[in-house]
């Protein structure tokens, strides 16, 4: 390795360490992890998911965060592009739906027809006034309500865990 290669490859790490972009991110990894500490864990079983606590979700947001857990997020958009791959998808129920998230964008298409059942009324309520669209319906109704091949895909996503 010639000085010359020696000496980019230095310059290229020493920015990489201390870039003012890069040392932000790292900045605010460590605070939103560090400033968890500061908030009690409503949750009951993972951070991301559990019980629907708007204080802490609220809370978390207009302190600069995330609403919903960026994982959680993510998860449901790849489960909605699933299912954006099969046009005939046009009926979808979703069982679990939370605050909605899929609901939300599968919903987003149009000619589709949406249902999101939810049992916990607060996940409910906020998803309807949070998240509404004309071709998406929030319900409080059991998967044994609905008929057999009323729709085209039914979705529940994070709904059972594994302990």
């Amino acid at each position: 390795m010639s000085f010359s290669q020696f000496y980019s490859k230095l310059i290229e790490k020493l920015d990489h360490l201390f870039s003012p972009i890069k040392n932000l991110r790292r900045a605010a990894f460590a605070l939103d992890k560090f400033s968890l500490s500061f908030f009690e864990d409503n949750y009951q079983e993972r951070e991301e998911v559990g019980a629907v606590n708007f204080e802490v979700k609220t809370e978390r947001q207009q302190m600069g965060g995330y609403f919903e857990q960026p994982l959680i997020v993510l998860l449901n958009r790849a489960c909605n592009q699933l299912i954006n791959y099969d046009s005939s998808c046009q009926k979808i129920l979703e069982v679990g739906s939370g605050t909605g998230i899929f609901a939300y964008e599968a919903a987003k298409e149009n000619g589709r027809q949406v249902v999101a059942s939810e049992f916990n009324d607060g996940a409910r309520s906020w998803a309807d006034a949070n998240r509404k669209r004309d071709n998406l319906t929030y319900c409080k109704l059991p998967l044994s309500e609905f008929t057999k091949n009323e729709f085209d895909v039914v979705v529940s996503i994070e709904v059972i865990q594994q302990p």
